[in-house]
C-alpha cells in the first residue's frame, strides 16, 4: 500500500503545538530519565530548573526466576519511548506518576519536529482511552479532527498500514470492558508491524498488557529531585516547605506537590 501524499499535515501539526493545553506547561517540564547508561543532555526549564524523570525497563521472567539486574536500563523517559515505540511499549507507573504528562510531551515535541518536514518523520496522535465509545478507528479519527485534520476511515487505515502515525495510546486500563479491550487488542495486532506505538496503564493487573513484550515502568523523584524542584519553583518558600513536609509525606503525595507547585510556577510566569 502506497502512502497518501497528498495529504497536508502542517495545520494540524501547527495547531497541536500551538494549544495551550501543551504550551502552557512546555517549559516548565523536561523529561525525566528511564533506565540506561546512555545519559542524554539535560533539557532545562524556562526557569533554569531540570525535572528528570526517569524509567527502567521491566525484565521478563519466569514464575520464580529471579530478575537479572544487568538486563535493566534506565533512560531518560521520552528517550526510552523513543528507542522502544517501533516494537511496541507499555509504559507502567502509578496515578499521578507522569506517564500522561510524558505522552503529551513527546506528542508536542514530535508536531514540532513534524513541522520540519523531515523525511519519514512520523505524525503523532493521541489516543485517549478514557475516551473510547465505539472504535480506535474512531478515537483517532477524532482527536485528528479536532485539530483541524478531516480524514475518513479508508483514509486513516492507509495511513497506518504505510507507518506514517506514531500512536500514544493512554490509559490501557481505563478501558469500559472487555468488548473495547479486544478491539484494542486486535488494532494492535493488526497493526503492529508497521506502526509504531505507546502504551500506557496503571497496574499490570488491570487491564492486562495486551501481551507487549517490552515494558518501562516509571521512577518516582529522588529526595534530591524534589527538594531542588521545590526551591527552583519557590525559591521565597521552598526550604520552609521543605521542612514542613516529611520525607514519607513528600513521597506519598509526590505527585500533588508537584502539580500544586507547577500551578503556582505557571501562574507566576503569566504575572
Amino acid at each position: 500500500m502506497v502512502a497518501d501524499q497528498s495529504i497536508d499535515f502542517h495545520t494540524y501539526l501547527e495547531s497541536l503545538t500551538e494549544d495551550d493545553t501543551y504550551r502552557e506547561w512546555q517549559d516548565l517540564y523536561t523529561p525525566t530519565d528511564a533506565i540506561d547508561r546512555q545519559r542524554l543532555e539535560p533539557k532545562k526549564s524556562r526557569r533554569g530548573f531540570e525535572l528528570s524523570l526517569m524509567v527502567q525497563t521491566v525484565p521478563q521472567q519466569r514464575e520464580g526466576e529471579t530478575p537479572d539486574r544487568e538486563k535493566i536500563e534506565q533512560l531518560n523517559i521520552l528517550e526510552g519511548l523513543r528507542k522502544y515505540a517501533p516494537d511496541h511499549v507499555l509504559l507502567v507507573g502509578r496515578p499521578g506518576s507522569g506517564k500522561s504528562t510524558a505522552l503529551e510531551r513527546l506528542l508536542w515535541e514530535e508536531a514540532q519536529k513534524g513541522k520540519q518536514r523531515e523525511p519519514n518523520q512520523k505524525i503523532p496522535v493521541l489516543v485517549e482511552l478514557r475516551r473510547y465509545k465505539t472504535s480506535v478507528l474512531d478515537l483517532i479519527r477524532d482527536f485528528l479532527t479536532s485539530y483541524q485534520l478531516n480524514l475518513n476511515r479508508i483514509e486513516i487505515e492507509n495511513l497506518l498500514f504505510t507507518g506514517r502515525f506514531l500512536l500514544l495510546v493512554d490509559g490501557l486500563n481505563e478501558l469500559p470492558n472487555d468488548e473495547a479491550r479486544r478491539d484494542l487488542d486486535g488494532f494492535r495486532q493488526k497493526y503492529r508491524r508497521v506502526t509504531p506505538m505507546i502504551f500506557t496503564t496503571r497496574y499490570l493487573g488491570v487491564g492486562g498488557d495486551l501481551g507487549i513484550e517490552k515494558k518501562l515502568e516509571m521512577q518516582p523523584l529522588t529526595e534530591a529531585q524534589m527538594q531542588q524542584f521545590v526551591r527552583a519553583y519557590l525559591p521565597e518558600v521552598g526550604d520552609k516547605m521543605l521542612r514542613q513536609l516529611a520525607g514519607e509525606i513528600k513521597r506519598e503525595y509526590q505527585k500533588e506537590i508537584v502539580d500544586l507547585i507547577l500551578a503556582f510556577g505557571s501562574l507566576r510566569l503569566r504575572s
